[in-house]
């Protein structure tokens, strides 16, 4: 069971990793860096829009943490630095929920 879930972090995070690597640095190679960071933030809420059913609230707020992350990217000059970013994010989302949820036995508690 735990190397199932290993496996499965280290497939998301390359995931991830090469999603920002290709595409991220590319838009910001070839545009103007706030073209760059409308449409990576575009880009990622769109990404995310199945997981959040499309719906317009979560995929502003999705819009903007794209935002922040391409704009760590841009000022840091660094995939890793806003790599490190999004980790944290997902991991207070998780422990948020984990701990709002009492240890994801309760998910009528959210909302």
């Amino acid at each position: 069971m735990v190397e199932f879930f290993l496996s499965l972090a280290i497939s998301v995070a390359l995931i991830a990793l090469s999603g920002v690597l290709a595409f991220r640095t590319r838009v910001l190679e070839s545009y103007s860096t706030p073209l760059s960071l409308m449409a990576t933030a575009a880009c990622f809420a769109l990404i995310h829009g199945e997981q959040l059913g499309h719906a317009w609230a979560p995929l502003f707020v999705i819009f903007v943490v794209g935002l922040v992350l391409t704009a760590v990217r841009v000022s840091s000059q660094s995939v890793g630095a806003s790599f490190v970013v999004h980790a944290f994010y997902n991991a207070t989302l998780f422990v948020t929920i984990f701990v709002g949820t009492n240890g994801f036995r309760n998910f009528d508690k959210i909302g």
